[in-house]
């Protein structure tokens, strides 16, 4: 229940002119959230134009082809196209401001972003992993953020986020890049997580990093989209009340 929350965060739909205040859209409280962000994703218009949401199991890369295949689920996958342009990465990832729809975050389409890849997603996070990569990509540009807890601390939250200046579908550029950014720049501080992600070693979390940009630019697929957002949860924390009701059962 709580990765579909995040789904939701990730995927929300954006609210019409008569929504812009935040408040709630009125509906049947029967209806499925997930069928109700799929549908709602489509524009008014008719161009052709069809949302899509994917939940999947993110899955590390193994030497051995007989290992258990749940021993290689390293966490989850959430991945939407977006319709009208998406938010810069670091107006995603911003901390404390509560200006949304005012003009420090946009004018046109980015004024009507109310709830949009916001707090809900920050705090989906947060909740469900101790580390996230939230990746996008609007055409051949790319960029990054990382939701980590190790990077936090008692002088303020930081929640990095990156614009590479390698196009997605220049995998070996991509790849020096984030070796010079997370291995050289900041090998200290959000290396750490990229190394993390790679269980100890920088280069195959690069190695995985590299890999979800070349998803979600591969044609019949991701490729075919103008604008892809993913969220990529690392490391699911276990339901501590789920734990304690296990202990209860024994």
């Amino acid at each position: 229940e709580e990765a579909v929350a995040v789904a939701v965060a990730v995927a929300a739909p954006e609210p019409s002119e008569d929504d812009v205040d935040g408040d709630p859209v009125s509906g049947d409280d029967d209806e499925d959230p997930i069928a109700d962000v799929v549908s709602a994703a489509a524009p008014p218009v008719d161009d052709g134009y069809l949302g899509k949401i994917d939940i999947e199991a993110d899955l590390a890369p193994t030497t051995s082809t007989a290992a258990p295949v749940e021993k290689s689920i390293t966490g989850i996958v959430i991945t939407n196209n977006s319709y009208r342009p998406i938010k810069p990465m670091e107006r995603i990832l911003e901390a404390y401001s509560s200006a949304k729809g005012r003009t420090e975050h946009g004018e046109g389409v980015f004024a009507e972003t109310i709830g949009e890849n916001g707090v809900g997603l920050k705090q989906g996070c947060a909740v469900l992993t101790d580390l996230s990569f939230v990746m996008m990509r609007d055409g051949t540009k790319i960029s990054m953020g990382i939701i980590a807890a190790g990077l936090q601390s008692r002088e303020g939250v930081r929640l990095p986020s990156f614009e590479f200046e390698s196009e997605a579908s220049n995998e070996e550029a991509l790849r020096r890049e984030m070796i010079h950014v997370f291995g050289v720049k900041y090998r200290d501080t959000v290396g750490e997580c990229v190394k993390a992600y790679g269980n100890g070693s920088p280069s195959v979390g690069i190695a995985r990093l590299v890999r979800h940009f070349r998803v979600l630019m591969q044609a019949d697929g991701w490729g075919d989209e103008e604008r892809v957002f993913r969220v990529v949860l690392h490391g699911i924390k276990k339901n501590s009340k789920a734990a304690d009701d296990d202990d209860d059962d024994d």
